[in-house]
């Protein structure tokens, strides 16, 4: 477990330094802020043990914004169900627009809030990354990968991958 965190934290440097690279790139700010709704399928995947997958559903309304790089902070909500579990998630997140190629954007972030439902509890702390892909101006498709952390059990990798896959509308 000791060598994941080490990776966790050697990618976090590495997306601040690649942040303050493009930070320079005026070309890939975009000043014009926007709401924007997220509608995605969702998934949790263990990646230890037989605890199976989840599948359930995302929604998210966030922001956009300008803080160094292109910005988007906002709240999301999922629903997941499994053979025995129900699991919800509250969270706010902050993802940051990396890189943009033409119709294509990759973003960096994390998301902070609790999971619940009928299992105990847990307040999670995720890093995440995922792409766009511009339909539209103002529509896309999004795919997200995040990795959760346990805040109450000493901040312990839980073994687990969320994955969404869903459609983006700005308005």
């Amino acid at each position: 477990m000791n060598k994941l965190k080490k990776i966790i934290i050697g990618l976090a440097v590495a997306m601040v330094l690649t942040i303050s690279i493009f930070a320079s790139d005026k070309s890939i700010i975009s000043p014009d802020p926007a709401w924007v709704l997220t509608l995605g399928g969702a998934g949790n995947t263990s990646t230890t043990g037989n605890d199976g997958t989840a599948f359930g559903i995302d929604i998210g309304i966030g922001r956009t914004g300008h803080l160094l790089l292109p910005t988007e902070t906002g709240i999301r909500q999922s629903i997941s169900y499994n053979d025995s579990t129900t699991l919800l998630t509250t969270k706010l997140y902050n993802d940051w627009t990396i890189l943009n190629y033409k119709r294509l954007d990759i973003f960096g972030g994390a998301n902070i809030g609790i999971r619940y439902g009928n299992t105990t509890a847990q307040w999670e702390f995720a890093p995440e990354v995922g792409t766009r892909y511009w339909l539209k101006n103002d529509v896309n498709i999004i795919a997200r990968l995040e990795f959760p952390f346990d805040l109450g059990n000493s901040f312990d990798y839980k073994d687990t991958l969320r994955y969404i896959l869903g459609l983006q509308l700005k308005f």
